[in-house]
């Protein structure tokens, strides 16, 4: 499998938070996302065991590789702002493999207005 790819993600503390992302393979074509599990989650840092928040993953597009991650304002507004680390894996569970498909840091940028 070759290196993840990289992006950066801005959250506004307080709001749903929701982005597509195609993800592509060594190729830079589509992955099909038929027989995977997408997972993702937020952390303080790589070497920290605790999650500071889990995106709910959605294939919007199973066969383009298009996923969506939401995160619900009630989540975010909960977040301290400050920069994250997340991924995105894959799991096959045909070959029983992970692969780690996309990386990057989540900024969470602070708001005034929380609904509570």
């Amino acid at each position: 499998m070759a290196a993840p790819g990289y992006l950066d993600i801005f959250i506004h503390q307080g709001a749903t938070f929701n982005t597509a992302i195609t993800l592509t393979d060594v190729n830079n074509s589509p992955m099909n996302l038929a027989n995977l599990t997408v997972s993702s989650i937020i952390k303080k840092s790589y070497i920290t065991s605790n999650v500071a928040a889990t995106f709910t993953v959605s294939k919007t597009n199973v066969g383009g590789g298009v996923v969506t991650l939401t995160l619900p304002y009630h989540t975010t507004a909960n977040l301290l702002p400050r920069r994250y680390v997340y991924d995105v894996v894959t799991f096959d569970s045909s070959s029983n493999t992970v692969n780690r498909i996309l990386e990057g840091t989540a900024y969470l940028i602070p708001g005034t207005t929380i609904v509570p």
